[in-house]
């Protein structure tokens, strides 16, 4: 008896990874809450610092546990990180994307101030480890892919986003789709999550989210949630005055 597969299931084309994506703006109002960084306990530092880079950046949980001391670049108000080794989007004729921190005019959302908190406060704690993300209890030491993923998926739960639906690395599609969604070139996004061709795009990330310029596109959603909060609060307001101004006068 045949055991072949029909065509359709060998050569079925990929389909999006979500179907939809979280509102950005919902993380970044948690984030915002986490301040001033200087009062942090370390694993709200840590965590916040983390899903930060993630969303700024739009790189996977692989390149961000890959982010080291050896290959940092500082200037007055960024942060570069080169890579040297291998990528899951490392491919022959392209090089590896480098990730760009840049300062962001909200205290509260600055990857660049968080960051800043972060090495200063692990720096008596890590010894010779080089890698940037190290464990916020003893002894330590530089964590992996997989206390990463735990960390970012901390933050979303506390936001409210369901986790049993989306997975830590949805950060990725959340981010790219907030980018397009204000409008950044398609061009732009490519260089910064370090795709090479549009299909990528199309396929896996296009089709979600529905709110929010790489970076700075990505943190501007978190206002977009407070001035539709202030919004309605002012609808209601107003309509209740009109309600009052109704009401039969004894």
């Amino acid at each position: 008896r045949s055991t072949l597969f029909p065509y359709t299931t060998l050569f079925r084309s990929p389909s999006p990874r979500y179907s939809e994506t979280w509102d950005v703006s919902v993380v970044l109002h948690y984030l915002q809450g986490l301040s001033p960084v200087g009062t942090l306990k370390l694993k709200e530092l840590t965590i916040k610092l983390v899903t930060l880079i993630l969303l700024v950046s739009g790189q996977r949980d692989q390149t961000v546990h890959l982010l080291d001391f050896s290959n940092m670049r500082v200037s007055t108000d960024s942060y570069t990180f080169l890579f040297t080794k291998l990528l899951k989007q490392t491919r022959p004729g392209f090089s590896n994307p480098t990730v760009t921190l840049t300062a962001f005019r909200d205290s509260r959302l600055c990857v660049v101030t968080t960051l800043k908190e972060y090495i200063s406060r692990t720096e008596p704690l890590r010894g010779w480890e080089s890698q940037l993300l190290v464990s916020y209890t003893k002894p330590h030491k530089a964590v992996s892919r997989d206390t990463i993923g735990r960390w970012v998926k901390t933050v979303l739960s506390s936001a409210g986003i369901d986790t049993k639906k989306f997975k830590p690395h949805s950060t990725r599609a959340a981010a790219v789709s907030a980018a397009s969604h204000a409008s950044v070139s398609l061009d732009e996004i490519l260089k910064t999550v370090g795709w090479s061709s549009e299909s990528t795009f199309g396929k896996f990330y296009k089709p979600v989210l529905r709110e929010s310029r790489f970076p700075s596109s990505v943190l501007e959603t978190a206002y977009s949630w407070t001035a539709s909060y202030m919004c309605n609060s002012l609808c209601i307001k107003s309509s209740m005055v009109e309600l009052v101004q109704l009401l039969p006068v004894n």
